[in-house]
């Protein structure tokens, strides 16, 4: 569960197309680190496979999807937790938000 919003909170918008997330998540770093990076642990809350990355080890993540819009991920410890920002840009529209 999450510390930081309740499960029904999904994120705020920051700009008109741009969602932001925050979740406190179980550590290690390592841990979470490899459910973004690792396609079989990243298939069980997101998608597997291939995807073109940007990365900054066990702090930064940017993934790009259809050259149209992309997920930034960071990490940063706090204590026995991690806080994960997810930042999803340029969404085509409404229902994808």
């Amino acid at each position: 569960m999450n510390k930081l919003a309740p499960a029904s909170s999904y994120g705020v918008l920051i700009e008109p197309a741009t969602l932001k997330m925050e979740r406190l998540l179980p550590g290690p770093i390592e841990r979470v680190w490899a459910y973004l990076t690792q396609s079989d642990l990243r298939s069980q809350w997101m998608a597997a496979g291939d995807m073109p990355m940007t990365i900054d080890p066990t702090h930064r993540l940017a993934i790009t999807w259809d050259g149209s819009d992309t997920g930034s991920f960071e990490l940063e410890p706090r204590g026995k937790y991690v806080l994960l920002t997810i930042i999803h840009r340029r969404l085509p529209d409404r229902a994808a938000v």
